[in-house]
């Protein structure tokens, strides 16, 4: 059995890291954050899609399992053919360049709010890019809250 390798393994998107955003609207990723030796191809997302407050990137391997379970859907079935064309409509291809900078979609990055600074989230086997200011805005929510009180809940 073959052993993977440092390339073969996937990225783990982990911590906050605060980025300026350039003239360009390019951010740069962390260097443990940018696949090597791979495609540099990132899905972007304005997300979540009814309030569109952040952009989640996702590596190849997400999003095809997220177009693999859109895809299942029947075509006759209402309701997916709506929440298809709402992804489809909010997301985004985009390649890192040479220097390991991410262009995020003019459109997105201006309903995001991410103008001079982003802050990059992690998250596991993807990541989000957030206006700092509506990040710490969302500590705050209610949601998180409920979440942070029902921590002992979830098996970590």
């Amino acid at each position: 059995m073959a052993m993977a390798t440092k390339s073969d393994s996937p990225i783990r998107y982990f911590g906050q890291h605060l980025r300026g955003v350039d003239k360009s609207r390019r951010v740069m990723l962390p260097p443990e954050w940018r696949p090597k030796g791979r495609s540099g191809e990132f899905s972007i997302h304005l997300w979540p899609l009814d309030t569109r407050e952040y952009l989640l990137v996702l590596p190849p391997a997400r999003w095809a399992k997220m177009v693999e379970n859109l895809g299942e859907a029947s075509l006759t079935d209402r309701n997916a053919a709506v929440l298809q064309r709402l992804v489809g409509a909010n997301s985004y291809t985009k390649s890192l360049d040479a220097y390991g900078r991410l262009p995020l979609p003019d459109p997105a990055a201006q309903v995001a709010g991410l103008e001079n600074e982003a802050l990059l989230v992690g998250s596991g086997d993807k990541f989000e890019i957030w206006n700092p200011a509506k990040f710490n805005a969302s500590l705050d929510q209610p949601e998180t809250k409920r979440v942070l009180e029902n921590l002992k809940n979830y098996k970590l």
